[in-house]
């Protein structure tokens, strides 16, 4: 956007002054080559350009905000309405158009409707610029047309053009739309004091129970985490120092910064399957689709899966002589290596009176960062509890 501002004013000013913009020119060029050589100042230098690119080429339908808006869902309705909106101020504005500003918005507009992500910047760029056109839209229409003050009658006094004006509205139709506005301003402020009241983590909407049950269990070892509760994993069970107890997880939503695009295959490949392949992108390079080659690779001891993607717990469940249901709810299940928590001689064996499995709904909601009460149990703790099962206290 920077840059497109600098070069398109650059044109503006040529097509004005000619020649004598080369020095404003210059100014722009010196301005647009800072913005650029500022971003090599990374660690990696220019190879962070190069993996950017890299990155960015590649479709990523998996992440829902990366993919094309859907004008079918009632969600996508603001963003509708301000398509709407601009297509007539430009129809119908009496205002000047300022020429750079539209076309950034034009070329915001495009990438909203690539990627649903960036609706935001459409947002805001129509917020700064649109107004004054707004407003000479629906002088157009009869509204908003200014009454005549006892100041301007007594002392000729104009206001500026662009100034704000009262709507000519009836009376009671004015009363309406400021009980509206008032209500509306109620609204907004009580959602506002909600949500500065404390984060919460809906229980319904993410595993706290699940998570509850893992921390007072003290389960550790290599976790196979559906994608979008694996870096909320990481931040209850990761390691606290390199080596130490706690939880790994295969693949978290750090996607190609941190992990190859091969590794990213076989993890949708596990939560997406076979069934919907326009909702993914694969690298033919990665091989066969396999939706169980998770449960193999570097052998994981635990899987935890939301119960809303079908394709992942159907593999558990074609998976169930190498793997037993540890915990289940309405939203999430965890399962756990029989060879590891179903083995009365193994130290991890977990009794099956100590399991919960059910379909309760998970209702309320935690506090934020809904981390769980979490302590890892020491190799000789391990070892005794093969022998005796924890005390109840620990059950949720």
């Amino acid at each position: 956007i920077y840059l497109a501002y600098l070069g398109l004013r650059t044109c503006e000013a040529y097509s004005h002054r000619g020649r004598e913009a080369d020095g404003l020119a210059k100014r722009f060029a010196l301005m647009a080559g800072a913005a650029i050589l500022a971003t090599l100042l990374n660690p990696y230098g220019f190879r962070f350009q190069l993996w950017l690119v890299d990155d960015l080429i590649v479709p990523r339908p998996e992440i829902v905000e990366w993919r094309s808006p859907n004008f079918l869902e009632l969600q996508t309705l603001p963003f509708l309405l301000v398509l709407v909106a601009w297509v007539a101020c430009l129809t119908l504005s009496r205002k000047s158009v300022d020429f750079t500003q539209q076309v950034i918005l034009g070329l915001i507009v495009w990438q909203a409707l690539l990627h649903q992500r960036h609706i935001a910047f459409v947002a805001i760029a129509f917020g700064w610029w649109m107004p004054i056109h707004v407003q000479s839209v629906l002088e157009r229409f009869g509204i908003g047309q200014r009454f005549q003050t006892d100041e301007e009658r007594l002392f000729g006094w104009a206001p500026p053009e662009d100034q704000s004006f009262t709507a000519s509205l009836p009376l009671r139709m004015q009363q309406i739309l400021a009980v509206v506005l008032m209500f509306a301003i109620g609204v907004g402020g009580g959602q506002l004091v909600y949500r500065l009241g404390g984060l919460k983590v809906e229980r319904s909407q993410y595993p706290a129970d699940a998570f509850y049950y893992i921390g007072q269990q003290g389960l550790t070892g290599r976790m196979v985490c559906t994608f979008n509760w694996a870096q909320y994993a990481l931040a209850a069970f990761g390691p606290k120092q390199p080596g130490g107890p706690g939880i790994l997880v295969q693949i978290d939503g750090r996607c190609r910064t941190s992990y190859s695009q091969e590794m990213l295959d076989m993890h949708f490949d596990f939560l997406l399957g076979r069934d919907d392949p326009s909702l993914r992108y694969r690298d033919p390079a990665s091989g066969p689709l396999d939706p169980a080659r998770s449960l193999h690779a570097g052998r994981p001891d635990l899987v935890l899966i939301s119960r809303k993607q079908k394709p992942s717990v159907r593999v558990m469940e074609e998976n169930a002589d190498t793997w037993t249901l540890l915990y289940q709810d309405e939203l999430a299940q965890l399962w756990g290596r029989k060879s590891k928590y179903d083995d009365p001689q193994s130290a991890y064996y977990l009794d099956p009176k100590h399991r919960v499995v059910g379909n309760f709904a998970p209702r309320g909601y935690v506090a934020w960062p809904a981390l769980p009460d979490y302590r890892p149990l020491r190799p000789e703790d391990l070892a005794a509890r093969a022998a005796k099962s924890p005390p109840a206290s620990e059950t949720p």
